[in-house]
């Protein structure tokens, strides 16, 4: 029931917006027969009005979408750095930051892996 609930929130909005323009046009005929003007008016406004109102619920919508997804990415990053974390700190709890050069783990420089920074000879 409250799954999906952003793609719930945009689907509503849509509807929303075909009743209204629906409305619209109902209502725009039952006035035809006071005055032909007021029912040309009160269709395109009525229509404009709907669809107009239907940006913000479909927008909203949206936002929770985007939401979600953000939120699941963030989840599967926090589970990835926390593995990696887990991983280094526990394995050797010596190394403490990477090698410039060959991204290994290293408690100091030059780096035992690569050598890195060499020295140069002067």
């Amino acid at each position: 029931m409250f799954e999906n609930i952003g793609g719930k929130i945009k689907v509503l909005g849509k509807v929303m917006c075909v009743i209204g323009v629906i409305a619209s046009v109902i209502y725009g005929i039952i006035l035809l027969k006071i005055n032909v003007l007021t029912c040309i008016i009160v269709i395109i406004s009525g229509s404009l009005l709907s669809w107009v109102g239907s940006f913000f619920t479909v927008g909203f919508g949206e936002l929770i979408s985007n939401s979600e997804k953000e939120i699941n990415l963030l989840e599967v990053i926090k589970r990835n750095s926390a593995y990696r974390t887990f991983y280094y700190i526990k394995k050797d709890s010596t190394h403490l930051f990477r090698c410039d050069k060959c991204d290994s783990m290293i408690d100091e420089y030059p780096c035992k892996v690569c050598g890195y920074p060499e020295k140069s000879e002067e």
